[in-house]
């Protein structure tokens, strides 16, 4: 049974058993109502096991709170070529240290 985890290891260059093959980007700036832009990274990853991973950062600029900018990192499989998971394929995180400890203590 596969795991995200291990996908998410191997976009952020750590040993995995997965290799990435191929990727597409894309990005956007965007402004919402409180007149905060909003910017948005998506990378969709294809492995060499046919199983393809989004990752998605959006943080926007804190306006109209100077200092208050907020991030978000998703990390979805969007096709699972027929294998299972175990456990959740969608992980949601607000920091970059919070995916660290989470690879971590889930590695």
């Amino acid at each position: 049974m596969k795991r995200i985890i291990d996908y998410v290891k191997a976009i952020k260059g750590a040993t995995s058993p997965y290799k990435i093959v191929n990727s597409d980007s894309q990005s956007k700036t965007e402004r919402d109502v409180t007149g905060s832009t909003i910017y948005t990274v998506r990378q969709v990853h294809y492995f060499d096991d046919g199983v393809s991973v989004e990752y998605e950062r959006e943080h926007d600029d804190g306006a109209p709170y100077p200092g208050c900018q907020e991030f978000w990192y998703t990390y979805k499989v969007v096709n699972p070529n027929g294998f299972e998971f175990e456990g959740e394929t969608t992980k949601l995180f607000k920091s970059n240290s919070e995916i660290e400890k989470w690879l971590k203590s889930n590695g």
